[in-house]
């Protein structure tokens, strides 16, 4: 009490160490949390990109299989039609009862044949849909990974931010120029709030 001070001369210190910790362990998390996000984002790209490939292998399969089944069922029907020729045209009865017989495995194997095609195609219809579902499950789960990272990166950011500021405070300088009038601390003492000191010009 009783000091000549000018404005902007150190006037009281706090003790720094705790928040020197405070800030690495704030630069630490900002690391840490942006390798994680990071590693989050890298794992949901990576989990479209192996949905996108699924759904196009698996297009390309139920596409030929499809398209096999469709040909082997349009080649028993003119196999069909050529027996019925035939039956038409045999004289011979016991050449009829053979063409007759081929016509009658014929007919069952169409049967099977046409269960198989529809078969593929409803397979192809589900997979496709269920594949597309898959890679739009994906691409949300991207979008939340980047979301997310952005919002836990900026509260890292904050918290660094803020850690700083409470350590470049540690030291009270003179708002103004004058008279030490009053003195409210001492070496030693834990600030708990309030005035530090009084200064009047």
């Amino acid at each position: 009490v009783g000091d000549t001070v000018q404005k902007g001369d150190s006037l009281v210190k706090f003790d720094q160490s705790d928040l020197e910790d405070a800030y690495a362990d704030a630069k630490d998390n900002l690391s840490d949390t942006t390798t994680s996000a990071n590693a989050e984002v890298t794992n949901a790209k990576k989990q479209l990109s192996n949905a996108q490939t699924t759904y196009s292998d698996s297009k390309t399969s139920s596409a030929a299989e499809v398209k096999k089944t469709k040909a082997s069922l349009q080649t028993l029907k003119k196999t069909i039609r050529s027996l019925k020729d035939k039956i038409k045209a045999a004289k011979d009865a016991a050449r009829k009862t053979a063409l007759q017989q081929e016509l009658s495995q014929a007919q069952e194997q169409l049967t099977q044949a046409q269960e198989k095609y529809e078969q593929a195609v409803s397979n192809q219809t589900s997979g496709n849909r269920q594949n597309q579902s898959s890679v739009d499950s994906a691409k949300t789960a991207v979008e939340q990974a980047e979301t997310n990272r952005t919002k836990q990166i900026k509260e890292a950011q904050k918290q660094v931010k803020e850690a700083k500021e409470n350590l470049d405070n540690c030291a009270v300088t003179a708002p103004v120029s004058g008279t030490v009038t009053s003195l409210s601390v001492e070496e030693g003492d834990t600030y708990s709030g309030g005035t530090l000191l009084q200064i009047q010009d």
